[in-house]
């Protein structure tokens, strides 16, 4: 059975950025947030906080793309987790 995830934009005390959460306790690979970094290039900061990942645009705080960040998140989890998408 995948464990839940969430993509997000806009949770308290993350007003202005993207988070991909899940509902374990266990850290996700890195190679996550790796290619999360690759897919979306160096427009975005992408932080990889171990049981989060923080996404947001280095130019412009509180962009949204919300298309290219789904698919790079889906790229980058494939079928490791049951994606849900909040926004």
């Amino acid at each position: 059975m995948k464990v839940r995830a969430e993509l997000s934009f806009g949770l308290p005390g993350h007003e202005a950025e993207y988070v991909f959460i899940t509902d374990s306790d266990e850290y996700f690979a890195a190679e996550i947030g790796e290619m999360v970094q690759s897919e979306l290039g160096d427009d975005w900061d992408v932080f990889d906080r171990g049981t989060r990942i923080e996404i947001r645009n280095k130019q412009k705080l509180g962009l949204r793309d919300d298309e290219k960040i789904k698919s790079a998140i889906k790229k980058a989890v494939a079928d490791k987790y049951n994606l849900q998408i909040a926004f």
